[in-house]
């Protein structure tokens, strides 16, 4: 084999690998991202799932699906105990009770109004979310253009407890 051959050969692609049950599908394609993908209802909006492969010689998702029903079935509170903490750490410092934007990427230049709590939580929903095998999750909220295009990222584990939530992008 020559040189280049060795170079620039590839192996061929795995067939992916595909679980269907109740939640949806979740899709293993293998490469660099190591994780199945798919897609789930969560509070009224179609979110996209990553979740760790278990650990061992067959591929499968069984403990991080564990994880995603708890989730899934409290979806209303986790959605609304997450927004929280996102508003709260937003308003830490901001002696006026109000969360300074920055607006669309258009409102750059302009002086931007302030939004309260109530309607920062109403504007911001979920568009992803990463299981781990070890129950920790990380929850990408999208913000409604209110600091451009950066998200809310939001670091928990599955007992409930919520570790840190910062601006991402």
């Amino acid at each position: 084999m020559s040189f280049f051959k060795k170079l620039f050969h590839k192996e061929p692609k795995p067939e992916p690998i595909v679980i269907i049950n109740e939640l949806g599908s979740f899709t293993y394609s293998g490469g660099r991202s190591n994780l199945f993908e798919g897609m789930v209802e969560w509070c009224d909006n179609t979110i996209d799932v990553f979740l760790d492969p278990d650990d061992g010689e067959t591929i499968t998702i069984n403990t991080s699906l564990q994880i995603l029903r708890k989730l899934l079935a409290q979806a209303q509170e986790w959605d609304q105990k997450l927004k929280e903490y996102s508003a709260e750490d937003l308003l830490r410092g901001e002696s006026d009770g109000l969360i300074h934007i920055w607006g669309s990427p258009e409102q750059l230049q302009d002086d931007v109004p302030p939004v309260t709590k109530e309607e920062y939580m109403e504007r911001i929903s979920l568009g992803f979310m990463h299981i781990s095998l070890n129950g920790d999750i990380y929850f990408d909220y999208s913000l409604d253009n209110m600091f451009t295009d950066h998200g809310m990222g939001i670091q928990a584990n599955i007992s409930g407890e919520i570790f840190s939530a910062g601006l991402q992008g």
